[in-house]
């Protein structure tokens, strides 16, 4: 498999523009950069059972999330395997529900199934908007000179960036970062404002860099519907173990009752050249696979996320050319 290198230098002045991917690292990293997440879906709730409902078909104890606060969540079959995991985002009128790829039509297909006295609607509001993802050192610096109010950490408010509307949250996507929700018909004057302000427009690629070394999971990338929750290792995040029944919990909670599952999602480093997403073995036998793998400038080496049999999960652990992160 072919991978960019992305070889970084010191740069001393921060570009307004850049399709230079070294550059466009640096600035994800060191300095403040933005990406147009072009693959994240939204789906809208509204009512007042909004919470209540979706509470019972997801990981986590949506019902104690107050206005502007946000937590992760998987959404399961009757099995126990995962059909969406997201980020639900409390807002004063409506929970929002985002996530990579496209999850929207599944999920909204998903839970109107169950919908009988609930008053509650859902929609895919993934048209309505474009969503863009801030990072790097010196991109709480840059927010404060041009937002009215930056979120913390979980945190999504409703406010002014760059004189433009827009809802922020300070969730984790390639490590945590700012994501925000413009509307489409105001999106190219906020990435004219953001240009001014010294937040860099980066790619798709430079973000998905940090992800990986950030061992940050996407939906339909690192994990689909063929996987268990705590496969993903995301326990003390995305899930609840005290709330009341939701649909998959009696699967969840056999695994948590029973300690482990037979493969977990881990970090990488991968010592090999040009290496191959995919099954892998050791002394004759599959132990795993590799979802996602990138050139880390950081690490000086190839990154990957994957899967691993448990009883390779040890961080230090050596498989082949593999180290466990």
């Amino acid at each position: 498999m072919s991978a960019s290198i992305f070889i970084v230098n010191r740069i001393d002045r921060i570009p307004m523009s850049t399709t230079d991917p070294k550059d466009e690292y640096t600035q994800l990293t060191r300095g403040a950069g933005y990406v147009e997440l072009s693959d994240r879906c939204l789906v809208g709730m509204t009512g007042v059972d909004r919470q209540s409902f979706f509470h019972n078909f997801c990981t986590n104890d949506i019902k104690k999330l107050k206005v502007g606060e946000i937590c992760e969540a998987f959404v399961l079959n009757t099995k126990g395997k995962i059909l969406g995991y997201v980020h639900a985002i409390a807002g004063e009128n409506e929970l929002l529900l985002t996530g990579h790829g496209d999850q929207a039509a599944t999920l909204v297909n998903h839970l109107e199934m169950y919908l009988i006295r609930e008053e509650v609607e859902l929609a895919d509001v993934t048209p309505d908007f474009v969503s863009i993802f801030i990072h790097g050192d010196g991109a709480s610096e840059k927010l404060n000179l041009c937002c009215d109010d930056v979120p913390a950490e979980n945190r999504m408010t409703e406010t002014s960036l760059c004189g433009i509307p827009v809802r922020i949250s300070q969730i984790e996507i390639a490590g945590f970062g700012y994501f925000v929700l413009v509307e489409k018909n105001k999106s190219d004057e906020l990435k004219q404002g953001l240009n001014r302000c010294g937040i860099v427009e980066c790619g798709l690629d430079a973000l998905n860099v940090l992800r990986v070394e950030n061992r940050t999971p996407w939906f339909g990338v690192d994990a689909d519907d063929s996987n268990l929750p705590q496969e993903l290792q995301r326990d003390p995040i995305a899930i609840s173990f005290e709330k009341g029944c939701y649909l998959g919990q009696e699967t969840v909670a056999r695994i948590d009752a029973r300690g482990r599952v037979n493969q977990v999602l881990v970090g990488f480093q991968i010592n090999g050249s040009s290496p191959e997403k995919g099954e892998f073995t050791y002394e004759g036998k599959t132990v795993g696979r590799i979802s996602s793998v990138v050139f880390s400038p950081q690490a000086g080496c190839y990154l990957g996320l994957g899967y691993v049999r448990r009883q390779f999960k040890e961080p230090g652990t050596e498989i082949g050319d593999l180290v466990v992160l």
